[in-house]
């Protein structure tokens, strides 16, 4: 695909490529009157869209109902101050697919992906592009309980993926895909695929942030929903376009996205450190272990945090990963707790977090007590009663290598035993305040990541999404009138035959 504006680009499904029409499908399309949206669908041949009519105008609902949705995704996001997608004639390029609007073209992925977002083009400096969407054309044997949701999750996603490339057409995926999965929750706050797709997250939140593992686009990317997601809720509204901006280079040329993200911080008088550390935290009141006093209004829903090691005594071989988060259970028996490692991390936070009502686990309170890595040896925690505690801790830092430590937490002894010394001083810059502003013998495996997984995925060039996975879907498909959206179509066309695949594809 050209990488600047000229008569070299990308090709469409109308032209060939990866996901191309058939050279039977017959098109039409709908679109709205001022010409923002096109929506070009099969009304015959292999690629055949839903041709319900209920409301009896002459369309086909679901084409409308696609367009109504982009429409208002459109809206949503220049309400919070996103720029709109970048248009065919800034790039010099149009009109592509007959006008000037946005087109989305209904295609048959045949299970391999739902959605997608190519680029037609790109200027140099900045790198702004224009591109096109894609969708399924009837999402026969997908698992979305119904046809509004899946559009409701496609369409928004693959549309913030076409308002990110007004900013920068190469983010990295967990960037890009992170904050398009944000997306989702922001026109929907009841969807259901964010949620999953922060299980994903939850569920490997060992990694550092930007080190998806290898392979195709994981869900782990996606994920990173739930750090977009607890920044918006932290900084406001205003945070999530700068976001947006940050990525945008002068010269075109890729940026430490990290390094960008701690100078943005900066500017909202906080830091990545406390920002992250407050975010490791909130992390852990999810699942079984959210507590409506704090946390994420939605942390219920979620699957969790993973439990690394748990017992009446912790010893752990540890290797702590930059912005990643690991989690501790301890059950005990009150009296005395101490904590601590075997060497100097400074930049290593830990929180002590009580089961509410002295429970074993459950519901856990805010940080009764935070400390760090700073000073090797034990660190008296204080004195407390019987029941679970929770310990949070995490490399609240951009780190080129990880804090490789012994940790261990347990009473006094058995923690200066275990880290090989006769006792400690019990200061180790503990803070017993509580404060968690910004919130809302067991043996633990080391858990060394594989950092280096994902980085030969880490640009995106256009993105192929799957919101949905496995087999599933509905007996029928009921759509409801659509009201509101003036719709201009044109005749059915054949289409040429399709030329060989050339598009290069994110899965």
């Amino acid at each position: 695909m050209a990488l600047a504006a000229g008569p070299a680009r990308g090709e469409r499904p109308t032209e060939g490529g990866l996901w191309a029409y058939d050279a039977s499908d017959e098109l039409d399309f709908v679109e709205d009157e001022d010409e923002r949206v096109r929506v070009h669908f099969a009304v015959a041949g292999p690629s055949q869209t839903l041709l319900a009519d209920e409301d009896q105008d002459g369309d086909p609902d679901y084409p409308q109902l696609v367009l109504e949705v982009a429409l208002l995704g459109l809206d949503a996001f220049a309400e919070l101050g996103f720029r709109p997608p970048v248009s065919e004639a800034e790039l010099g390029l149009g009109p592509l697919g007959g006008s000037g609007a946005l087109d989305i073209y209904l295609l048959d992925f045949q299970g391999n992906s739902d959605g997608v977002f190519g680029l037609d083009g790109c200027q140099p400096a900045p790198r702004h592009c224009v591109g096109w969407m894609g969708l399924e054309n009837d999402f026969a044997g997908y698992s979305y309980p119904s046809l509004q949701q899946a559009v409701d999750t496609v369409v928004v996603h693959e549309l913030f993926h076409a308002t990110q490339a007004a900013y920068h057409g190469s983010q990295p995926i967990w960037f890009s895909e992170g904050t398009a999965t944000w997306a989702q929750r922001i026109y929907d706050p009841g969807s259901v695929d964010f949620l999953r797709k922060c299980d994903g997250y939850l569920a490997l939140a060992e990694r550092p942030i930007d080190r998806p593992p290898a392979g195709p686009v994981p869900i782990f990317a996606y994920g990173t929903a739930l750090f977009w997601w607890f920044v918006h809720e932290r900084f406001g509204a205003e945070f999530d376009v700068d976001l947006q901006a940050m990525s945008e280079s002068p010269d075109g040329s890729d940026l430490d996205l990290i390094a960008e993200l701690e100078l943005l911080i900066d500017d909202y008088d906080d830091s990545l450190a406390e920002t992250w550390f407050a975010f490791a935290r909130t992390n852990l009141a999810t699942g079984p272990r959210a507590n409506p006093s704090w946390g994420y209004s939605f942390a219920a829903q979620l699957d969790g945090v993973v439990t690394r090691a748990e017992g009446p005594t912790l010893a752990d071989d540890a290797r702590y990963q930059p912005l990643a988060a690991s989690y501790y259970r301890l059950d005990h028996g009150g009296g005395e707790l101490a904590a601590g490692v075997d060497t100097s991390h400074p930049q290593l936070q830990f929180s002590l977090h009580p089961v509410a009502d002295g429970g074993s686990d459950g519901p856990v309170e805010t940080a009764v007590f935070t400390w760090t890595g700073a000073d090797p040896g034990p660190v008296a925690l204080g004195d407390w009663p019987p029941g679970g505690y929770w310990i949070v801790a995490s490399l609240a830092a951009d780190l080129d290598s990880s804090a490789v430590t012994q940790f261990c937490a347990g009473s006094p002894a058995f923690t200066a035993d275990c880290l090989g010394v006769e006792g400690g001083d019990g200061d180790g810059d503990g803070d017993a305040d509580g404060d968690d502003d910004g919130d809302g013998g067991a043996t633990g495996d080391s858990g060394d990541p594989d950092t280096d997984g994902g980085a030969a995925a880490e640009q995106s060039e256009g993105c192929a999404c799957s919101a949905d996975d496995g087999p599933g879907g509905w007996a029928s498909l009921v759509l409801l009138p659509l009201f509101g959206v003036a719709l201009r179509r044109r005749q059915a066309r054949a289409l040429p035959a399709a030329k060989s695949p050339a598009v290069r594809q994110q899965a």
